[in-house]
Formats: structure tokens, sequence, C-alpha cells
């Protein structure tokens, strides 16, 4: 029985190490490590304990990287199969669940591994810089392997549970929020209600929970990594973090285990994904569609209507995003206790996180459902060019913002700091912002022709890294042009030309990746 368990692992193992684009991928992160490791040693001589600030980069990098995993790799490895219709084919092969969940997520979880662990010889480079020891070193890799245990079990037991991949990555980024942002939130709560009596909602609720809250925030990657990167550390590798991380994984690898013939019985083969409630829940949640006549431009109508949600889900942000102001002015004194944050900060704060999150959205879905239904072919053959193509997708998504950009202008008008206009770094902060955010676009609306999920939080690894190599040499040439008697933005110039030049790279690569996704 067990021999034939992991007759499909052995062979997903196989086939990922005759994988010439995973080698290729562990050669790269092994030079970008380097590189970082050779920009940290130039700049030692500014930074005191220049291998402990180098090391708290990785390790932080590498949560960020194991986190962005959780929503696409780990969290779609049975997913994609009843996306694909080919999970019944399984079935049929006389493949048992055990088999299939081994071979399909715990191979990638050993791929993973695999490149975490040719990290770590280069990663103690770090103690010749100074400020961090070996044991630091090899304590941080043990967290930080719990920790990809436990994203990866969780991605599957997500993977399992839910209807298609879309569901099963939104599941796991609400259990990523509820652990990293939720449970913070309360602990901190629970400190303020310590030390201020005064009866709130948050408050009764951290102090209702405080024993999970507690244990949770004691089993958190990023409580431990701290501890671990903290002077004079000596404690032992195995923590609360590591055996509740490896429990939890094993947990949820078993829960997966005993729920997969539940969830899945009832998988369709080929059915194509559609957002809304399906089965039992459509008949009580029937929402009334408003899909009016086609517009002159087609594809604008399209886009609107079946990405951006149309007039309903349009008119729901236009009650929904003023109130989340309201609700921000009003727990003004709430806010201010818990992260220091004025009302004029949490608002504009909130409405970036909104219009990143849509813009995302919009890039990612753009192509997706057109490669995903077969019709990329269809659509090139269209007598438009492909700017063309890509303008009127974008235009139709565009519409789907228009609340946001309301609540942009209404916060320009109604919150207005005196001091943005009186401090030009904060203009060129701004700018700089607002050129990432146009190049991960690109990188996402890119990498959305590539991949069949997970085309977010690819891009942003792929920022992440990139931003890591490119940032030393575009901040030399900031400082090289921030001279007394220079202009006051002139400064912005190499990040103006950088984003320039990346995004004609990066629309050349769309068109010919847009044609080539068509023709196959």
């Amino acid at each position: 029985m067990l021999h034939g368990a992991l007759a499909l692992l052995s062979r997903s193992l196989r086939e990922g190490a005759r994988f010439r684009r995973a080698h290729a991928f562990r050669i790269i992160s092994l030079l970008i490590v380097l590189g970082m490791l050779a920009a940290a040693q130039a700049g030692a001589g500014s930074v005191g304990a220049p291998g402990l600030r180098f090391f708290e980069l990785i390790c932080f990098l590498i949560v960020a990287l194991i986190t962005l995993a959780g929503f696409s790799f780990f969290a779609t490895p049975i997913s994609e199969e009843k996306d694909d219709g080919t999970l019944a084919l399984l079935k049929l092969a006389d493949l048992s669940p055990l088999s299939m969940l081994l071979g399909k997520s715990t191979s990638r979880l050993a791929a993973a591994l695999l490149l975490f662990v040719g990290l770590f010889p280069f990663s103690l480079l770090a103690v010749t810089l100074g400020g961090v020891t070996v044991h630091q070193v090899w304590s941080a890799f043990v967290a930080l392997a719990a920790y990809m245990v436990l994203v990866a079990n969780v991605g599957l037991l997500c993977s399992v549970i839910s209807p298609n991949s879309r569901a099963a990555a939104a599941l796991m980024f609400l259990i990523t929020l509820l652990f990293l942002g939720l449970v913070p939130l309360l602990h901190s709560s629970y400190g303020l209600y310590r030390w201020d009596d005064s009866r709130t909602l948050i408050g009764d609720l951290a102090v209702a929970c405080r024993p999970v809250v507690g244990f949770v925030h004691d089993a958190s990657v990023i409580v431990r990594l701290q501890s671990i990167l903290a002077t004079g550390f000596d404690a032992s590798a195995v923590s609360v973090q590591v055996l509740a991380s490896l429990g939890g994984g094993a947990a949820c690898f078993a829960a997966a285990w005993l729920l997969f013939d539940r969830c899945t019985e009832t998988a369709v083969s080929g059915r194509p994904f559609r957002s809304g409630p399906t089965g039992t829940s459509a008949r009580f949640f029937r929402v009334p569609r408003l899909v009016w006549r086609v517009w002159r431009w087609p594809l604008v109508w399209k886009d609107y209507h079946f990405i951006a949600g149309g007039p309903l889900i349009t008119a729901m942000k236009l009650v929904l995003y003023p109130a989340l102001i309201v609700l921000i002015i009003w727990q003004e004194d709430w806010l201010f206790a818990l992260f220091y944050v004025s009302s004029f900060d949490a608002a504009w704060g909130a409405t970036a996180v909104i219009a990143v999150c849509e813009l995302i959205y919009y890039a990612s879905s753009m192509f997706q459902h057109e490669r995903r239904a077969g019709a990329l072919p269809t659509l090139v053959l269209l007598p438009y060019s492909t700017w063309t193509l890509t303008a009127a997708k974008a235009t139709g998504c565009l519409l789907g913002g228009i609340p946001t950009a309301l609540l942009i202008g209404f916060l320009s008008v109604v919150l207005v700091d005196d001091s943005l206009a009186a401090n030009p770094w904060r203009v060129e902060g701004i700018v700089a912002l607002l050129v990432l955010l146009a190049v991960l676009l690109q990188i996402t609306a890119l990498n959305s022709l590539v991949v069949r999920w997970g085309a977010a939080p690819l891009a942003v690894a792929i920022l992440l890294i990139a931003g890591g190599c490119l940032l030393p040499a575009l901040g030399a040439m900031m400082a090289l042009l921030a001279e007394p008697d220079a202009s006051e933005y002139a400064e912005l110039v190499p990040v103006l030309y950088a984003g320039g030049v990346l995004t004609v790279i990066l629309q050349f690569l769309i068109g010919n990746r847009l044609r080539a996704a068509a023709a196959a």
C-alpha cells in the first residue's frame, strides 16, 4: 500500500529533477543571494553589523516569498486538476487519495525545500560580515522551513476543499490575513485594553480570545525571527513556532486526506469557472445581473461586465467605500492608540490598498479569461492591433475603478495635507511608488499569459527579487543627482527613465507572448 502511495510522488520528483527551468531558477536564486552579499560587503563601512542587516533582509524576503507561494504554488495542486477536469481521470487510474496528495503537493514542497536548502551555505557567509552567528543562521532556517511546511499543507487543504483554484487562492489569502493581520491586531489590542479600561468591541474580542491569540502570536514566524535576530540569542533552534508549524502542517495534511473523497466527489470535468454562488446556495442567493445592451466597443463592454462586475458591483462600491471612510473617521481614537496613525493617514492608506488590489486583479484577469476559455486565437484574429486590443480591455476594467477614482478625488478635496507640496521628498516617494505600481501591473499581465494561476503573487515575487538587485544601483544614481544646486525633483530622473525602459520592454514581451499564446 505504501509503495503504491509513493509511486506518484517518486514520478513527480524525477520529473522535477529533469526540469531545466527549476535548475535555472535555483542558480538564479543563488546568484541573487551572492549579489546581495556583495552589496552588503560594499556598504559594510557605513552601517553597523552588516552581516545581521544582510541576513535579516534575506530572512524576511524568504518569508514574503513563501507567503506569496502559498497563494498560488501551494494552493493549487488539487484545484488545478478540478479546473482541467482531470481529477476524475486520476481516480479512474486507481490512485488513492494519499497517493494523489503526496504526488501533487508533497513533491512541490520537496522542490521548494530543495531550493531553500541550497541557500543555507551561502547565507552562512553573512557570518563573515559580522553581527550574526552560525547558531542564529541555523535557527532562522529551521523556523523558515517549518513555516514553509505549514503554508504548503494549509494550501493543500484549501485546494482540496475549494471548488476551483481561484476559490482556493482566496481562501488561502483570508487565512493568511487572519494569522498575519488579525491576530497581531488582537494581541496589540489586549495590551492596550490592560492600559486603558475603556470598553470597545476589539478590546472585548481580544480579551475573549486571549489564550488562542497568545498561542498563535508565539507561533508566528515573524515573532520567532525577531527573537532570533536579536543580539545575544542563544536559545534552542526548536521552539514553539517550529513545533506548532510542523504540527499544524501535519494536521492540515491529515484533514485534506480525510476530506478528499467528500470534497472531490462532485467535481465536474471541464466546467468553466463562473463567479457567484453555485449549486444549492444559488437558489438562496440570487443576485440580479444588470447586463445592458452591448456598447459600440464590445471588448470594453465585455470586460466591464465580466471582469469589473458591471453596474451592480459599481453601485455596491459607491456605497461601501464611503462607509469605510466614515468608519475610519469614527474610530480615529482607537486607530491612533493601536497604530499611531491619524484618520488622514488611515483613510489614504485604506484607499491606496483598495486601488492597488483592484488594479492587480484587473491586470491578472485581463487575458486570463480568454486564455482559460481558449478564446485567445479568436481575439487575436480581430481586425485590431495588439495594442488596440490591450487598450480596449484595460479600459473596460478601469471603468470598474470609477468609484475608487471618485473616492481618491473626494479625499484630495476634503482631506488635504498642506505639507505635501512643501516636502518634495514626499512627492518623489509618491511618483516612485506609482512607477513601481505601473511596472508591477505590467509584470502581472505578462505572467497571466504564462502561468495559469498566481500571476499576481509571482509578479510581486519577481519585483521583490529584481528590486533587491536594482535598487542599490538606482539609489547610487539618485545620490549622484542630489546636488545642492540641482532641481528639487532631479532625483526622479533615474526612476522615470528606468520605469520607461521597463515599460517598453514589458509591452514588447506582452505583445509577443499574446501572439504566441494565441498560436499555441
